[in-house]
């Protein structure tokens, strides 16, 4: 992906916006995320800036069509995530991102803090830890345990050891999933490896998209010990 085209793509986000009563499904919330996707692949600064511009967009959602602008925005997070490893030859905006993610980590919308909790794990900075530490001992917070447990699978991906006594602790908790996941994110982060990455399809100027990799020790275990769950 060029630089060059960060114009051109920017230009489209504005002209599909604001909504108009008239949208279906199929037009400018899903295509403007779609768009900030791309942005993230190229990854330079001004991509950076206009996906978090568009994040910050106060337009209302269409009524007729209220998730869609929600699942846009959340595919603007995952773009801004990308951005974190660009396209060969580009510095990546670290600090943008970052400071972007976490604050976005408490948003009041629950799927925009899952996919922040998520791609904070992806960016795999040690910048994020006080954040992920704060959402996984936070017992009250909206979300409850799938938010927990995105802290976890956040905090594994960092693989920072001095987050292993926090997560040691977890062994003790009354909720069977909770301990099954810190104790799969204690093995991933004692063996070093990653549970998922983003894979660049054709090489590092392509399209990146999501792909999951797991390693057999971790998913034999969490798969064994789930199916040991009560129904």
């Amino acid at each position: 992906y060029d630089d060059a085209l960060v114009p051109i793509l920017s230009e489209l986000i504005d002209v599909l916006g604001p909504f108009s009563p008239n949208q279906t499904l199929f037009d400018s919330p899903l295509l403007r995320g779609f768009l900030t996707i791309v942005l993230g692949a190229i990854g330079s600064e001004s991509a950076v800036l206009k996906i978090i511009a568009y994040l910050n967009d106060p337009s209302p959602p269409n009524p007729r069509i209220p998730d869609a602008d929600r699942t846009a925005k959340s595919f603007a997070l995952l773009g801004l995530g990308m951005a974190s490893r660009p396209a060969s030859g580009i510095v990546p905006q670290t600090g943008l991102i970052l400071s972007t993610l976490i604050t976005f980590a408490d948003n009041p919308d629950r799927l925009l803090r899952e996919m922040a909790v998520q791609m904070l794990g992806f960016v795999d900075n040690p910048i994020a830890l006080p954040t992920l530490i704060r959402i996984l001992e936070d017992r009250e917070l909206s979300g409850g345990i799938e938010m927990r447990e995105y802290a976890i699978g956040a905090l594994a991906q960092i693989g920072d050891l001095t987050t292993l006594p926090i997560l040691s602790v977890l062994f003790a908790e009354s909720n069977k999933v909770i301990r099954i996941e810190a104790a799969a994110a204690v093995l991933q982060i004692i063996d070093g490896k990653k549970s998922s990455s983003v894979a660049l399809i054709g090489g590092s100027q392509s399209m990146a998209v999501i792909s999951f990799t797991s390693f057999p020790s971790i998913s034999k275990m969490r798969l064994s010990m789930r199916r040991a769950l009560p129904k």
